[in-house]
């Protein structure tokens, strides 16, 4: 396998699925996320899931059938909202997630500081572990995620490709019993509504306090608040897409 691979390599691998061994070695690669010349965002991200072994459209197939879409307004009461609070379910798995080149691109920016810890609020299936895990093999990750089926899909993945540093955890991030640990990059993806948002931010800026931090902030909820509130303003940016911030903490 070559080190760059060409979006017919991933086709290919998508076609044959690798094995785990395969796998591992694929990970080692640091151009493996690296979106090809030609190539969609989302088309490969579903090749990428598929050669990793992801079961994201039976998870959230069994979701919806049990749980009300993020879109329902349904008052028959035959399904019920997943605890209460938004989990994007009937959400299309490749919106839900972040494309792997994303990440991958938005690590490349962060390479040069070489982070040691990342954590992800709203892990989803654990993408972020995994782009981290290719790029920064002495890393830890931590992805906090409140559906169970998504975080379990997710560190099934980390035991099979023998991640050891990768983990998911649950948690409900709305709680203010909540609080994210001291990271050195942080990952918000628009994980719920805005007051939720903000009172995360908060809590970064409060935990690491008189330490550099950086948080990969993306999303049509997330933007405005950065931009509204006070407490947000002085807040460093290091680089700025069309819906994404890189933010430098203290």
């Amino acid at each position: 396998m070559p080190t760059t691979l060409l979006r017919g390599d991933y086709e290919e691998l998508a076609k044959h699925r690798p094995s785990q061994n395969q796998i591992i070695q694929l990970l080692k690669q640091p151009d493996f996320f690296r979106l090809p010349r030609g190539a969609s965002s989302r088309n490969q991200s579903k090749r990428l899931d598929k050669i990793l072994g992801f079961k994201i459209s039976k998870v959230e197939q069994k979701l919806l059938k049990k749980y009300k879409a993020y879109y329902s307004f349904d008052q028959s009461g035959r399904k019920q909202k997943y605890q209460g609070c938004e989990t994007w379910i009937g959400l299309h798995p490749q919106v839900l997630q972040t494309p792997y080149n994303e990440i991958f691109d938005f690590f490349e920016i962060l390479r040069v500081h070489n982070p040691k810890s990342i954590v992800d609020i709203g892990a989803g299936y654990g993408r972020v572990g995994l782009v981290m895990a290719s790029m920064f093999p002495e890393a830890t990750f931590s992805g906090y995620e409140i559906v169970e089926k998504r975080l379990e899909e997710g560190n099934r993945i980390f035991e099979r490709l023998e991640l050891e540093q990768c983990q998911m955890h649950y948690a409900d991030l709305s709680k203010e019993s909540f609080t994210p640990p001291q990271a050195d990059v942080y990952f918000i993806y628009d994980f719920s509504d805005p007051l939720d948002i903000r009172k995360i931010l908060r809590q970064l800026r409060s935990v690491n306090e008189n330490r550099k931090a950086f948080v990969i902030a993306k999303g049509e909820f997330i933007q405005p608040i950065l931009k509204k509130y006070p407490e947000f303003k002085s807040i460093v940016p290091l680089a700025k897409g069309k819906s994404w911030d890189i933010l430098q903490l203290n």
